[in-house]
Order: C-alpha cells, then structure tokens, then sequence
C-alpha cells in the first residue's frame, strides 16, 4: 500500500519543488512569475514546504518559515486533485508543464516524443523526489546503507545540465554545486535517455552497454539511486502499490 507521507513528501518536494528549475530553465515561466512577490506555506498531509515568488525566480524549501499565506491540504487526494483542477482550468500552465501532467494522469511518462524542457523538468522531478522519499521512506532507507558518502553527479551532454546528490545520515541531498569529492558518475547523452533511465521504462545496465549513460566510478551507487527513482514512479503511478 502507498504511504500518505512518502507520497506527500515526493509531491511537495519533488513535484512542487521543481517550480524552481522550470522559472530558471522557462522565459515563458518566468514572464508568468514576474510580477509576483510574496510567499506561502504548502501543506498535504503534515508535509510542509515554503514557496517564494520573487521576481524572474520561484524558491521551494522545506518547512515551515514566515510566509503571507498559508494552503493546507488534508490528505494527498485533496492535493492532487486540486492539481489536475488547476492544470485543466489554467490552460497556459498546461502547456508549459507538458509532460508534467503525465505523472498524474493514467499514462507512464515516455522518454520518446518529449521535447525539451519536459525532459529536463522530469529529470529535476526524479531526482528531487529520490532525495525526498529516502529521508522517509524505510525501504529507501535500507538501500541507502549500501551507498557511500560521496555524490553522485547527474550529468547531461545537450543541452548540458549538472545535478548532485550526496547520502548524509538522514537521507540523499540535491544539489546544484558538487560541494565535495564526487564518487560515482551518470552522464546521457541526451534528456530523453535520462528520463528513460530514472522512470525505469530504459534498464540502466542496458543502457550503459548501448552507450546511452556513461557510468564512472562507483556504479553501486548509481544503479542504487536510479532504482530509488523508480520507486518515485511507484508513488507517482496511482494504478501501483510500493
């Protein structure tokens, strides 16, 4: 059964908190956000994150922290639905997010026919939610006192795009800056591969024999991160258990 935690963690850190790579990566974004300052406290379940709009930028943090406003949601069905309402009502966001929506809809999110941006914005949603979910979740836990303390740079040839996590004592950490020595690395050639690879529908052995993603380094690690992302599509997917 899917827990309503882990499920509200990988919603608002991951989901929602991928707001902040789509204003820096989307002009269209950050025309949308230009005017708006201000702040909020999202809440689904008891998970809480703050949101800030400033001008040309959206800021995403965990917990709660002074705010104009606060948006609570019981329980994780209330949020989702609220989502899709949005993403129904305010057609313009519908077509930015693109394949975004997928994530809530019925259908498996494809690496084939996604442009872009959509790509670029589902990697940041993966990666992201691994981290989320690991700090909660007990079997992602477990994977993780198998994985060494160093990051793991998540790289992108074209166009080119660099994500770290690292394993703390309290789960994986995102970042945009490696901040110490980097022990294990992804490189794909393209978005679409890495999209492949982190939503499970490409098998990360075979796509390194392919030649698809260049696995240097600690390859433990980067096999048991990207399986930590499949495990997000596992929440993500409601038709799933986990």
């Amino acid at each position: 059964m899917i827990d309503e935690k882990n499920y509200a963690n990988v919603l608002t850190k991951g989901y929602i908190g991928a707001l902040t790579d789509l204003a820096e990566y989307d002009p269209e974004a950050r025309s949308v956000v230009k005017d708006c300052t201000g702040s909020m406290i999202l809440s689904v379940a008891g998970v809480a994150v703050t949101i800030r709009f400033e001008p040309d930028s959206i800021t995403v943090t965990d917990g709660k922290s002074a705010a104009s406003c606060k948006v609570i949601f019981k329980d994780v069905n209330a949020f989702v639905a609220f989502l899709k309402g949005m993403m129904r009502i305010l057609s313009e966001l519908t077509a930015m997010l693109g394949g975004l929506v997928a994530l809530l809809s019925d259908e498996r999110p494809d690496a084939c026919d996604r442009d872009e941006l959509t790509c670029r914005l589902l990697t940041t949603i993966f990666v992201r939610s691994a981290c989320a979910l690991s700090c909660v979740d007990r079997l992602s836990r477990v994977s993780l006192k198998y994985m060494h303390r160093g990051r793991i740079r998540i790289e992108v040839a074209s166009p080119r795009s660099v994500a770290y996590v690292y394993n703390d004592e309290d789960g994986l950490v995102y970042s945009r800056t490696p901040n110490g020595e980097v022990c294990s690395l992804m490189r794909f050639a393209n978005f679409s591969d890495c999209v492949g690879v982190l939503t499970g529908s490409d098998d990360i052995h075979s796509a390194a024999v392919s030649g698809r993603v260049l696995l240097d380094g600690d390859v433990d690690d980067a096999v048991t991160f990207v399986r930590l992302c499949a495990r997000v599509w596992a929440y993500l997917d409601g038709r799933k258990g986990v």
